[in-house]
């Protein structure tokens, strides 16, 4: 834990550097590695032991909820139309993203309004890829890490998945 969960292993350098303006040359560890990533051990554990993909599965679901300066209006109190409006600003370009990634992996891409907690939560485990444009953040004390989603009226708190509720 701390701060080892931002060293990127696969970079550390395996061999002394000759040609130190060339880190192109340089012999990284994760050269010929295959690396995985988690950020626990329960969910370490739950990736080695899942099932495989089945064929029924779509390709892609790519989801840009981006937010369009309307935040405010769907927020229920003062500190959280600050807060939403504070780091949430609006994505312009992640609905050409969404786009060009459904297309280059033959799969689906939704945006705006079409991009809930439960519009993600009903779609997600029927593909194999998952793309997310959109605000997250990895926590910090007091604030578990989530992923944000387009706000429903009336429902601010159910427009972030956090990280407990994915597992």
């Amino acid at each position: 834990s701390g701060n080892l969960n931002v060293v990127p292993f696969e970079a550390l350098i395996t061999a002394p550097v000759s040609q130190l303006m060339r880190p192109a040359t340089w012999e990284y560890w994760g050269i010929n590695k295959t690396i995985s990533y988690a950020s626990s051990a329960t969910i370490f554990q739950f990736v080695q032991h899942r099932t495989p993909f089945h064929s029924d599965l779509q390709n892609a679901l790519i989801m840009a909820p981006y937010f369009s300066g309307g935040v405010k209006s769907v927020a229920t109190d003062d500190f959280v139309s600050r807060i939403r409006s504070d780091f949430f600003t609006p994505l312009p370009h992640t609905g050409e993203e969404a786009l060009a990634i459904a297309q280059s992996l033959d799969g689906k891409a939704f945006s705006g309004t079409e991009c809930s907690v439960d519009d993600f939560l009903k779609k997600a485990e029927h593909n194999k890829v998952l793309h997310l444009a959109t605000h997250a953040s990895s926590g910090s004390p007091g604030l578990p890490a989530f992923i944000s989603f387009q706000p429903v009226a009336d429902k601010w708190h159910s427009s972030m998945l956090f990280d407990s509720d994915i597992y």
